[in-house]
């Protein structure tokens, strides 16, 4: 995904790599996905930039959440 961008796919998950490390987020079952940057920025320096996943369902989904650093 370009920097303050946005993408969108079917996918049962999503896998964010920041430096040796990986945030795994996995719904099961296959979905159109969105990932967008948000107008929100923070630290001091506002090089931090807020994104939204958007995962559509029909009223109940089960996340999975891991850490891998």
């Amino acid at each position: 995904m370009p920097w303050g961008g946005s993408v969108s796919a079917t996918a049962t998950v999503l896998d964010l790599h920041r430096g040796p490390g990986v945030a795994r987020i996995r719904w099961g079952a296959a979905r159109e996905a969105t990932v967008a940057a948000a107008s929100t920025r923070y630290l001091h320096d506002g090089s931090r930039r807020m994104h939204i996943l958007k995962v559509p369902h029909g009223g109940s989904i089960d996340v999975n959440i891991a850490l891998d650093y």
